[in-house]
């Protein structure tokens, strides 16, 4: 199974990676599944649903996070939707290894300009505070304006 193509999963937990094939059999209404490690079950038709024809996702201006940990190294993102349970699951490649997400594990944050400007704001603050030469010339400047509004 092509994880980048299909999503496969068994009573609603992701198991493309685990299965090696897929047999519909109508007259029982029962699917097989063949995992990889060699054994297979039949599950009712109900508890197996495949997904394909995925989107790819623009992720660009988006941070990606799951359970507060930044995701790096992405190279793509493809996104699997389920018209029944109203549910998407992201398949996301890295330049090392691949995994599948459902959405709601995932936090996306848009990054905006001024969240940019803002950071760059922050960062420089922090190394003004840090640096008792700026602080000092601040401290000055600030006087100084203080000095010509009491004239």
């Amino acid at each position: 199974m092509n994880p980048r193509e299909l999503l496969v999963l068994i009573k609603g937990e992701i198991k493309t990676e685990e299965v090696e094939s897929l047999s519909f059999d109508d007259a029982s209404r029962k699917c097989k599944v063949v995992f990889r490690n060699g054994s297979a079950y039949e599950y009712s038709a109900g508890n197996v649903v495949c997904l394909n024809n995925p989107c790819q996702h623009d992720f660009k201006k988006q941070k990606i996070s799951v359970n507060g940990i930044e995701l790096y190294n992405i190279e793509n993102i493809y996104e699997f939707c389920d018209a029944k349970s109203n549910k998407k699951y992201w398949h996301i490649v890295f330049k090392d290894k691949a995994k599948t997400y459902k959405c709601d594990e995932l936090k996306i944050l848009n990054e905006t300009k001024d969240s940019f400007q803002s950071a760059v704001l922050n960062y420089l603050k922090d190394v003004a505070a840090n640096n008792p030469l700026l602080v000092q010339e601040f401290c000055e400047n600030e006087n100084k304006k203080v000095d010509a509004s009491l004239l």
